[in-house]
C-alpha cells in the first residue's frame, strides 16, 4: 500500500488523489477476492504483479 501511495505522489499527485488511487487499488483487490470466493494472499499479489511489471 505503501509502494502505490509513494508512487502516485511521485506523479506529482497531491496527497487527497493518492489516497483515492490506494482506495481504487483496494477496492479492485476486495472485488476480485469476492468474485473469485478466496481469500486476500499477500504472496499471491505480490507474484501477480511481479509478472505483470516483467
Amino acid at each position: 500500500a505503501a509502494l502505490v501511495y509513494q508512487r502516485a505522489r511521485a506523479r506529482g499527485c497531491r496527497h487527497q488523489h493518492a489516497i483515492r488511487i490506494l482506495a481504487r487499488a483496494w477496492a479492485r483487490i476486495l472485488w476480485r477476492c469476492w468474485q473469485d470466493r478466496t481469500p486476500y494472499h499477500v504472496g499471491r499479489h505480490r507474484a501477480a504483479q511481479a509478472l505483470a511489471a516483467a
